[in-house]
């Protein structure tokens, strides 16, 4: 007598929840707002550089103070783009279902929060770097009068919608809907193959 062991099921793909193609919308948002942030940063750092030191004109160390504030937006901009990078990967990971992404999404989403809501705040106070005797009146002053017109709107506008972005991003994917779409899928059993095979 022949055993016939029956074909094992097919593997039926999971469907990704709504709440989860959101989520992972979100993150995606906030990484491709981290690369544009960067190359702003880039572009703009000469002029502000040129600000600073016109503020700083006549005082001793106004070129260190400038080669400072240039290393500070390059540096700023770098890390945007190792944070967009980040980001990017873990929205490739969440929309895999991948449970350690998630996880990792909502650590990092956390500190993004606090990081970018305070530097947010300290914007809209106008708080502005300053180092020596930098008179930030005048700082104001030139970067209004230097800077184009649009990016100082622009740029606040665009962490706003990051902030809120990976705000829905750490919601969605925290919602019950996204639980089950994250959760290891069961091994199937598969009955023992005969030893014999005829008997």
């Amino acid at each position: 007598m022949a055993y016939i062991v029956p074909p094992a099921p097919p593997a039926v793909p999971r469907q990704r929840p709504g709440v989860v193609t959101a989520g992972v919308t979100m993150v995606a948002v906030v990484a491709l707002l981290q690369f544009i942030g960067a190359a702003m940063t880039v572009v703009v750092a000469p002029d502000m550089r040129d600000i600073y030191l016109e503020a700083l004109e006549g005082q001793e160390g106004s070129d260190a103070m400038g080669d400072v504030m240039m290393f500070a937006y390059y540096f700023g901009a770098g890390v945007s783009v190792l944070v967009g990078i980040g980001l990017a990967v873990l929205a490739l990971f969440d929309a895999q279902g991948k449970q350690a992404a998630r996880i990792v999404t909502w650590v990092l989403g956390g500190l993004y929060l606090c990081c970018a809501g305070g530097g947010l705040a300290l914007s809209g106070a106008g708080t502005a770097f300053s180092g020596g005797d930098v008179d930030t009146a005048e700082v104001e002053r030139l970067t209004e009068e230097i800077l184009p017109s649009w990016y100082a709107p622009f740029s606040t506008a665009s962490s706003a919608i990051a902030l809120l972005a990976m705000l829905a991003a750490v919601i969605l994917l925290a919602l019950p809907a996204a639980n089950e779409y994250f959760r290891k899928p069961a091994e199937l059993w598969e009955p023992p193959v005969p030893s014999g095979g005829v008997s």
